[in-house]
């Protein structure tokens, strides 16, 4: 092999491995606010209301745009009870309700904004899991979420479990003492907040639970903001292949160099 060609080989091999294996910088696709009685969000939310009267026994869904949304509910809390989905992978009614609370109101101060995110959240009626499911994005994508989860009434310790294409991970917890005994309200935008750095399943969908396997209360969801990457989790042969190919070329030229 000619140098100039192994030095082109090794440049081509150098960007196959360098797009395999870097991601864009995340940018913001949908933030949701789960909001009660047609309550105030912050800007750049979108409302998904529920009446604190309206319980939803079946699933409970809504679009944005060609992303779709569902909810369900469990009596059951524990990482290892994903929520039911048919024979396609798409989310189905569970065995509880989904409801939504709002309490009291939470100002706004300075850098902190997010006071009408922060009072209102769906709960999964009576204990137990939250289900919920995002699709209709790309398959097999890098997205970036963070989960807003806070009761000013009460001490929680909620677990959110990424249930994405049958799998179980738990992806973090949000807990905090009764705002009453200590802890307060929020001061700051992401004072309660989970971010995680999750991918898709074939068809473009994300499917997680939350639990509150502590308290012995529902979980609780205020809401979420979602971003993506835009590029595809690189296939483990791209990078094999890459991988390869380089240090090939790298014995190729300590061996010529010998000669």
């Amino acid at each position: 092999m000619k140098p100039s060609h192994a030095l082109s080989l090794l440049y081509l091999c150098s960007g196959v491995l360098l797009a395999a294996t870097t991601g864009a910088r995340a940018q913001s696709l949908l933030s949701v606010d789960f909001d009660v009685n047609a309550g105030k969000s912050p800007a750049g939310f979108t409302q998904w209301e529920l009446d604190t009267t309206a319980t939803a026994s079946s699933l409970y869904t809504t679009n944005y745009g060609a992303i779709h949304m569902a909810l369900d509910a469990s009596k059951v809390a524990s990482a290892g009870n994903p929520p039911p989905v048919d024979g396609s992978g798409n989310l189905t009614a569970w065995n509880n309700t989904v409801t939504g609370k709002s309490r009291g109101a939470i100002g706004n101060s300075g850098a902190f904004t997010y006071g009408s995110l922060y009072r209102d959240f769906f709960t999964a009626s009576g204990g137990g899991e939250l289900g919920f499911q995002i699709s209709g994005l790309t398959a097999s994508t890098s997205y970036s979420i963070t989960f807003y989860s806070f009761d000013e009434n009460n001490s929680r310790t909620n677990t959110f479990v990424n249930y994405t294409g049958g799998g179980i991970g738990v992806l973090g917890t949000i807990a905090y003492d009764n705002p009453a005994n200590g802890d307060g309200n929020p001061t700051s935008n992401g004072q309660y907040a989970l971010t995680a750095t999750v991918t898709t399943d074939a068809l473009g969908r994300l499917t997680f639970g939350e639990i509150d396997g502590v308290s012995g209360f529902g979980p609780v969801l205020n809401g979420f903001t979602l971003s993506a990457s835009g590029l595809p989790v690189p296939e483990p042969g791209s990078i094999t292949m890459a991988s390869v190919g380089l240090f090939s070329l790298f014995a190729f030229n300590r061996l010529r160099r010998r000669k």
